[in-house]
């Protein structure tokens, strides 16, 4: 009764059956999934795919403008197999997103583009440095929306045993340039979840 009328969520490669997923009040034209994409690093033999997916989902936000979502749940901070908190796994998930969204940019760097999601890396971590380095242009290809907001307004994940940020909300340069500001926000008093929620908000023309 909220007018969400458009719900996507995809299977992913989780074995727990997590998911991505959009709910939106404006209507979704399409939905890609990366889940099959081979994942690797320079001069590492390994390879990986997404822990759950990336999800590419365009809506049409008016009738001139189509913004393309992609929807993430990197890797757990947990070890796994030759990689102390997985740091190279989510690395390699941010190196994946980057190429696809740069070349998305390439033909027309006006696009309306934003990363969203439990990136499950810290404000340090390489998979965020990764994700914000400047493009060939000399400009970042994304920005971190709550840059704005002190360390300790931007705690997404508040465990006593491991608060840190971890949710982000990432665009392109064509969208940054409509954020409202003091917009962007941190649910800190809401419950419900181990995580708190994140959101932005936009102007169109």
């Amino acid at each position: 009764d909220m007018g969400y009328n458009y719900v996507v969520a995809g299977e992913t490669n989780d074995g727990r059956g997590m998911r991505v997923g959009v709910i939106s009040r404006l209507p979704i034209i399409s939905t890609t999934s990366y889940k099959f994409t081979t994942l690797t690093l320079p001069n590492e033999k390994q390879t990986w795919t997404f822990a759950r997916d990336l999800m590419q989902v365009r809506i049409e936000v008016s009738p001139k403008q189509t913004l393309n979502l992609f929807v993430v749940h990197f890797k757990s901070r947990r070890h796994s197999s030759g990689d102390k908190n997985s740091t190279k796994w989510r690395t390699a998930e941010a190196s994946a997103a980057l190429r696809i969204i740069h070349r998305l940019l390439a033909g027309e760097p006006d696009r309306w583009v934003a990363l969203v999601g439990d990136l499950n890396a810290t404000l340090d971590s390489p998979s965020r440095r990764l994700l914000l380095e400047s493009g060939q242009s000399g400009e970042p290809v994304l920005y971190d929306a709550h840059v704005q907001l002190a360390k300790d307004q931007r705690i997404t994940f508040p465990n006593p045993a491991y608060i840190s940020v971890l949710d982000y909300i990432m665009v392109s340069k064509a969208m940054q340039s409509h954020l409202v500001k003091d917009s962007p926000w941190v649910g800190r008093d809401l419950t419900g979840s181990d995580h708190l929620p994140i959101s932005a908000t936009f102007q169109l023309d």
